[in-house]
């Protein structure tokens, strides 16, 4: 069966299976209940397998896909309005920014890598890294990066590793070994939703102040807020989950594919985003 003739067959299986488009996303993503969940997974489902055959949206089924990350924006933000639930401030303007940017770079509050332990983790680990350099007196670059190979190789990194540093994926996170990666623990969802990947890098300068030396830091993460296309082995595996309503009971299941399938439609834009901040230490 050529490309072509699998793609007719797959788009007739779609047509069999069509389910009403919502006409209000937000509406039922708060409301939340099993009816609400059902019919907005219907036609999650259902443009999934469009997307996957290349066929054409309709105009409603592009409005649709809109709102729908216009509603992940207004969920993150009224979260941040709730005491005691955890607010997504920046996920929700990423998502907005993701229909409505025209792919401009937009720079995110440093607060959301700064609170995190990984990220602070990583800092600490870099941090000895510079000193123990320094102390050898190794060259050592106006640039580390989380992925540097001699970081990578050193003590300090094992610290930072899942199965090295013995640590807890949902409370502390971890860098992998194999690419420097940071990876979010998970329970930090305010990151995870914002960006659950990304390396660090440490700009650093070297005063002498008094008898001491003075490192002045430049922290900054740069991401971009993409998605994985279909066409993949691994297509099932990249799937955003987003609770509904308050209790966050049911889960819509948003493949990534159709998110990524949004910019084909050009109805979306990938984007970059960073954030910075700045530190003084002592040796």
């Amino acid at each position: 069966m050529t490309s072509e003739t699998a793609l007719v067959a797959k788009a007739r299986q779609c047509l069999d299976k069509a389910a009403p488009i919502p006409g209000i996303p937000s509406w039922h993503l708060a409301r939340g209940t099993a009816d609400n969940k059902a019919v907005m997974q219907n036609a999650v489902d259902y443009l999934t397998c469009k997307a996957k055959a290349k066929m054409p949206f309709t105009e409603e089924e592009k409005r649709f896909l809109v709102e729908l990350f216009e509603a992940f924006s207004l969920g993150g933000k009224v979260l941040s309005w709730i005491p005691g639930r955890d607010g997504l401030p920046e996920a929700a303007m990423l998502a907005k920014h993701y229909v409505h940017g025209g792919g401009k770079t937009v720079e995110v509050d440093s607060n959301l890598y700064k609170s995190s332990v990984i990220v602070r983790d990583t800092m600490a680990a870099m941090k000895e890294f510079i000193k123990e350099s320094v102390n050898k007196k190794k060259p050592i670059p106006p640039l580390l990066q989380s992925n540097d190979p001699s970081f990578m190789r050193s003590k300090h990194f094992g610290k930072l590793s899942l199965y090295k540093g013995n640590r807890n994926s949902d409370t502390q996170g971890y860098v992998r070994d194999d690419n420097g990666v940071l990876v979010t623990e998970q329970n930090n969802k305010r990151l995870h939703y914002a960006d659950n990947r990304f390396f660090l890098h440490a700009f650093s300068t070297f005063t002498k102040f008094i008898d001491k030396t003075r490192v002045h830091t430049r922290w900054r993460v740069d991401s971009i807020w993409d998605y994985e296309p279909f066409g993949k082995k691994d297509d099932g595996k990249h799937i955003s989950e987003i609770p509904m309503g308050y209790s966050r009971e049911h889960i819509l299941k948003l493949p990534d594919g159709l998110s990524q399938y949004m910019t084909v439609l050009g109805i979306a834009k990938v984007f970059d985003y960073w954030a910075e901040w700045y530190e003084i230490w002592d040796f």
